[in-house]
């Protein structure tokens, strides 16, 4: 259920998140890793948004950090973020990261290095994950282990389209319904939206896709086609050439998704994992 957070100690008033709707709230996190509760008073259940909140929007909050069963500094954890991407780097070999949501108890995501890996740093990019809480279990290259909490926090205008402390609940959840504060990542759309038509197979296979794209953009002219095209054709030839690094023993298939999406942020996961599919077709004709 998505909670609009009433007065509490551990974040703003006015914070959304994904929670369970119960009398006492459970945050996986209060802001130190450690899970807590809160008092429903104040907090209200409202409509979901749309699914096409821009997650690489999300602001990164890092609240815990262990090696082993000992706490670490966390200002050893770097943020490296930009308009397209959103990567945590840890100052030390690593062997494998995987990714768990802390409200749903599932696992989301798995990182593995690439053959060609820094020594000194791991990067894993989190730019697709969307608003929640997250744990990274680590295995370092050692053998060690160790845990990495983060938040992610909805875009700071989403809650700000709403007003905290005043007006009735009725009032403030008939402002949710209404309002459409977000504003879509309309670049990604736009450009895995191309990459999709453009690497269509059957009658449209290598045709220009200026007529199909302008079925759901009519807005777009030429020359706006022509530069999407270009990107989308890139990004296609470099997972086509993953699939023959994967086939060469150079990588692995599990490693396939994740360097695309190092090279390409803005790739959503159907494009990446069909195309990853179509690569080892091609590397093994």
């Amino acid at each position: 259920m998505l909670i609009y957070l009433g007065p509490n100690p551990y974040f703003p008033e006015g914070t959304l998140y994904d929670l369970a709707d119960t009398p006492e709230l459970t945050l996986p996190d209060g802001g130190d890793g450690t899970p807590t509760t809160i008092d429903r008073n104040g907090s209200i259940v409202c409509p979901p948004f749309a699914e096409n909140i821009p997650p690489g929007q999300c602001p990164v909050v890092m609240t815990s950090y262990a090696v082993g069963d000992k706490a670490e500094d966390i200002a050893r954890i770097t943020i490296d973020e930009s308009i397209h991407f959103q990567v945590l780097v840890i100052p030390q070999t690593v062997e494998s990261i995987l990714v768990n949501d802390r409200v749903r108890s599932v696992e989301v995501d798995s990182y593995f290095p690439s053959a060609n890996g820094d020594e000194t740093e791991y990067r894993f990019h989190i730019s697709h994950l969307h608003p929640g809480f997250y744990e990274a279990m680590i295995t370092f290259s050692d053998g060690s282990d160790g845990r990495l909490t983060f938040i992610k926090f909805f875009p700071p205008r989403f809650s700000a389209a709403y007003p905290s402390g005043h007006g009735s609940e009725r009032d403030v959840v008939t402002k949710m319904i209404s309002v459409t504060a977000y504003e879509p990542d309309h670049e990604s759309e736009l450009l895995n939206k191309a990459l999709e038509l453009a690497t269509e197979w059957g009658e449209n296979f290598r045709k220009p896709i200026h007529d199909r794209l302008r079925v759901f953009y009519p807005e777009l002219d030429n020359p706006e086609i022509d530069r999407l095209t270009t990107l989308a054709r890139e990004a296609e030839s470099y997972i086509y050439r993953l699939g023959e690094r994967e086939l060469a023993g150079e990588i692995c298939e599990g490693e396939m998704p994740h360097l695309a999406l190092e090279k390409y942020p803005w790739l959503n996961k159907y494009n990446v994992n069909r195309l990853s599919g179509i690569a080892m077709y091609y590397a093994r004709r």
